[in-house]
């Protein structure tokens, strides 16, 4: 939503600089008509007279929104336009692309760009602008996070910001990789200070027919760090899951039953046959802990094959080659 305020600065630059002109157009062309009916006004009407003396004198000129009005340039208005366009999209649907952090094309890369010219604009002008960075959340960044964005006055559920506070201690007690930890807080950090655009319903006309897209509550300004964060964690943010596959073919049978687990094992697992032992489903065998073959996520997977309890390493080479699920739940 930020952005979209944004791209309207030139237009609202230009309507500024034209309005004035447009409006002395008007009272020029009116000039000749308007003196007439003083005229009539001022012969019967002797205190008409001094009324209109004293308001023939011409206002004194603001100098400093004089020169504000000759600084603006059609050009650089243009070029504002045209680099704006550049970026193809700036929906914040955008903000979903796999290479949304590192793309020169899309809402992350317009948010960067426009951000960069407000600080070099800060800069040029002694720092006048740094205000909007002056925001530093308290020692709690949870309940600094969920103070700020529930303050919005949208639609939230009734004790949203205190479930907010709850589940983000929850987060950050899980057990993320240490090396993420730093792109959690940088989140926390720019969500306690940034604005929150509430849900909203956006409505097109396309080829006849009204098209509305229903757009959530959003947290603007973070999109960077939020991406970085996620691509960190991967499955060690989602939520547990659990499916059951198998079948026959020429080369056998199979029963496989699996559990993501996040980005740890837990300190129990389900009992049942070791490696080797008879089986008819995958309920008869031991759950094992399984690491994704890329990032940092844990499932634990059971599976009778051909009438045999599968082991390490064998069950969880097997699984992180055939399971489509569990690929898109290591993935992130």
């Amino acid at each position: 939503m930020l952005l979209r305020h944004v791209t309207r600065v030139p237009l609202l630059l230009l309507i500024a600089v034209l309005m004035p002109l447009m409006l002395a157009a008007v009272a020029q062309k009116q000039a000749p008509a308007h003196a007439q009916s003083a005229q009539k006004k001022v012969s019967t009407s002797p205190s008409s007279s001094a009324g209109q003396k004293a308001g023939s004198s011409k206002l004194a000129k603001d100098d400093a929104i004089v020169q504000a009005i000759k600084d603006v340039s059609p050009e650089h208005i243009k070029q504002l336009d045209e680099k704006l366009v550049s970026f193809g999209t700036r929906s914040t649907i955008s903000v979903n692309n796999p290479d949304a952090a590192s793309s020169d094309q899309g809402i992350v890369a317009a948010r960067n760009w426009i951000k960069s010219e407000f600080e070099r604009y800060s800069q040029a002008c002694g720092g006048c602008g740094n205000s909007i960075s002056v925001c530093p959340p308290g020692p709690d960044l949870c309940a600094s996070y969920c103070a700020n964005v529930f303050s919005a006055p949208c639609d939230w559920p009734q004790g949203a910001a205190i479930t907010c506070v709850n589940e983000c201690h929850s987060a950050a007690a899980s057990p993320v990789p240490a090396d993420c930890v730093p792109l959690w807080e940088a989140v926390l950090t720019c969500g306690s200070c940034a604005t929150v655009t509430c849900a909203q319903q956006t409505c097109i006309d396309q080829g006849g027919s009204r098209v509305c897209i229903d757009e959530p509550e959003s947290i603007n300004g973070c999109e960077q760090e939020s991406i970085a964060w996620r691509r960190c964690g991967g499955s060690c943010l989602q939520r547990p899951s659990s499916w059951n596959e198998g079948g026959a073919s020429t080369t056998g049978s199979f029963s496989r039953g699996v559990v993501t687990s996040a980005c740890s094992c837990p300190g129990a697992l389900e009992p049942g046959g070791t490696p080797g032992a008879a089986c008819t489903s995958d309920t008869d065998c031991a759950q094992i802990c399984c690491a994704c073959a890329t990032g940092h996520g844990r499932y634990l997977v059971r599976t009778c094959q051909n009438g045999r309890c599968l082991g390490e390493p064998e069950i969880c080479t097997d699984a992180n080659e055939t399971g489509s699920s569990l690929t898109s739940f290591c993935q992130g």
